[in-house]
């Protein structure tokens, strides 16, 4: 359901020229690019915002980036990394066909950049051939100089290590059982204490849940539910409270990006937020709600709808973020971004 608003003369022109370039472009309608985002100072001021990089033209990554799948829907969830100078991509390709088995399925896809501008896709990582799920939201994250992948299966929290970086995982085993989904799962170390964040699971589909993990390997089963339980629960106004990228871990607190699903328009993911951890320990965790961080532009153009995921990588003495957005024709497409 899409918010009401008046159209005016240059929203009908810009609706015009896109219907001319859409009519024979129809799979477009639900695709989901990525969009870069670079931020300097978000870790450190309240209510920061970002604006679109001047020298690029954006968008930077669409569902026609990947080879290996026909008729793919689009790409989201992005989570970028830096490795040995280049950055990798990992991103969800949604309703994808195997060119081989002709299944239809949400995989996990990758692309690579050594200038953040231009983008090379790769192949199908996690697929739903070789590793019998559909997969989404690609938490990657290096813990002891091996990295980890923890996807979004729509089912149990499973854990996936690079056998051989970027392109092949292997299954480690399940952090998270439970008879319903768990979806958009992080996983960060504070001290000497593992934490997850999850939606879904034992507390349902009521906003974003925490988990803990003191056995000393938190490769294991043995997550606990926090004393919190809802760490973030949605409400009469803001729902489908849901991970939106990795978190930001400082010594005193961590920075939250969480989606949102206001119940004024019912628009998924309409915007990103921001929330910060602080006094987090096994038995306590103070929320601070610092506001909207990226959302729908209601311009017309690339993110008119929707922005809903926020990922994060260093750069220099910065970071750099990617962002899904949803355009006008519920199409994603991908840009840069920078510091208002």
């Amino acid at each position: 359901m899409i918010e009401n608003h008046k159209i005016n003369s240059g929203e009908i022109l810009f609706f015009l020229k896109e219907i001319k370039k859409n009519l024979q472009l129809l799979p477009k309608i639900f695709s989901y690019p990525i969009v870069l985002l670079k931020k300097s100072s978000i870790d450190k001021t309240e209510g920061n915002f970002v604006k679109p990089f001047p020298k690029v033209k954006n968008p930077i990554i669409t569902k026609e980036i990947v080879t290996d799948r026909k008729y793919v829907q689009g790409v989201a969830d992005p989570f970028i990394v830096r490795d040995k100078g280049r950055y990798h991509m990992f991103f969800e390709v949604i309703g994808g066909k195997s060119p081989t088995t002709g299944q239809v399925a949400d995989e996990i896809g990758h692309a690579y950049s050594d200038n953040l501008f231009h983008w090379t896709y790769t192949q199908i990582v996690l697929s739903k051939e070789q590793h019998s799920h559909r997969s989404a939201y690609p938490h990657v994250f290096k813990v002891d100089g091996i990295w980890y992948m923890v996807p979004d299966i729509a089912g149990e929290v499973v854990l996936y290590q690079a056998k051989n970086f970027p392109l092949e995982w292997e299954l480690v085993g399940t952090l998270l059982s439970h008879e319903t989904f768990h979806v958009d799962t992080n996983i960060f170390q504070m001290g000497d204490v593992w934490y997850l964040t999850t939606t879904g699971g034992q507390l349902g589909n009521n906003g974003v849940s925490l988990y803990y993990n003191t056995s000393g390997d938190w490769k294991n089963n043995q997550w606990n539910l926090h004393p919190v339980g809802l760490l973030i629960p949605n409400d009469e106004v803001e729902g489908g409270k849901r991970g939106a990228g990795n978190p930001s871990v400082y010594e005193d607190y961590v920075l939250l990006p969480i989606q949102i699903t206001p119940t004024a328009t019912g628009q998924y993911g309409e915007y990103t937020k921001l929330y910060k951890l602080t006094n987090l320990s096994t038995s306590t965790a103070e929320v601070t709600d610092l506001g909207k961080l990226i959302g729908a532009q209601k311009d017309g153009k690339w993110n008119h709808r929707a922005m809903h995921h926020c990922s994060h990588a260093e750069y220099e003495d910065r970071k750099i973020y990617v962002v899904d957005g949803v355009g006008y024709f519920n199409s994603f497409s991908i840009g840069l971004f920078i510091d208002k």
